[in-house]
């Protein structure tokens, strides 16, 4: 403002041809000056169109266990006849959405795993590397971009997870629970212990899907609560996350029998394999 520089917008619609701009200016006194002539052209309004994407193309599964090709095909369009999709790119995010795994440039020029150059289908093959050992469905995001810098809507598709080979079940070991508790004294107090154990799998430790047990009491019934889920998340019980050793905090109440409880612990892989089974017998006194 007040910088001696002046200007005004044009609202009325002009139709396409040339035009000539005349400026002048006039003080307070009406005194004119001079006037600025200026030529310009007027053309029809076109609207830039973002590209779109409109269908994501990918191998059936990101195998886990095995590094296998993966191919990732999309296909991308501009609206406008005179504009062109220059790039499109691709995002995969881990199972639980916070970790971006592999990301990268799609290809429409015969390289890259593409079919044939120049066919609106861009495509990139890659290898199943990033779903090394993580379970759970992956997630891709493909956007194009077009010459004029316009980019299109993120495109989302889930990728199914897979093992190539069942391989070999789990192993438990280094069973740590007590061999006696007393009950408490009275219904006002409970007796809390700690079950752990170890679990690995000779394929990948990553392969351990759960480690439970099964409660059997002193009649051979089994506990109405079985099986119970123990955890290596560093809670519920669990000392330290991650170090192979599941936990879970446990409680005895007054009201429980007396007499020898029978706890049977495994694991399970993601193949559904069980592994060998600890059998462990607390006896419960007064």
């Amino acid at each position: 403002p007040k910088n001696g520089k002046y200007a005004a917008r044009i609202s009325q619609s002009l139709a396409p041809g040339n035009y000539r701009l005349k400026v002048g200016a006039a003080d307070k006194s009406g005194e004119l000056s001079n006037e600025l002539e200026s030529e310009f052209f007027a053309r029809e309004a076109v609207v830039n169109n973002a590209p779109v994407v409109t269908e994501i193309f990918i191998s059936d599964t990101a195998f886990v266990d095995q590094e296998t090709p993966f191919v990732i095909q999309v296909k991308a369009v501009d609206p406008d006849p005179e504009d062109a999709v220059v790039r499109v790119s691709f995002q995969i995010l881990d199972p639980t959405f916070t970790e971006e795994l592999i990301s990268g440039d799609l290809y429409d020029d015969g390289s890259h795993g593409d079919a044939a150059a120049g066919d609106s289908i861009f495509s990139v093959e890659i290898t199943s590397a990033f779903a090394s050992w993580r379970f759970g469905n992956f997630n891709l995001y493909v956007q194009a971009v077009d010459n004029s810098g316009k980019s299109s809507l993120s495109l989302y598709k889930s990728i199914p997870w897979g093992k190539k080979q069942l391989g070999e079940a789990p192993v438990i070991s280094e069973l740590g629970a007590p061999d006696t508790l007393k009950l408490p004294a009275d219904s006002m107090h409970v007796v809390i212990f700690v079950l752990s154990v170890k679990a690995d799998d000779p394929d990948n430790p990553n392969d351990v899907k759960e480690v439970f047990f099964n409660t059997y009491k002193p009649d051979g019934t089994i506990s109405k609560s079985s099986p119970l889920q123990m955890y290596d998340n560093g809670a519920s019980g669990d000392a330290v996350a991650g170090d192979q050793i599941y936990s879970l905090r446990a409680f005895l109440v007054y009201s429980n029998d007396v007499g020898d409880y029978r706890f049977e612990f495994q694991a399970r892989d993601y193949s559904d394999l069980l592994s060998n089974k600890i059998t462990h017998i607390i006896t419960v006194i007064k």
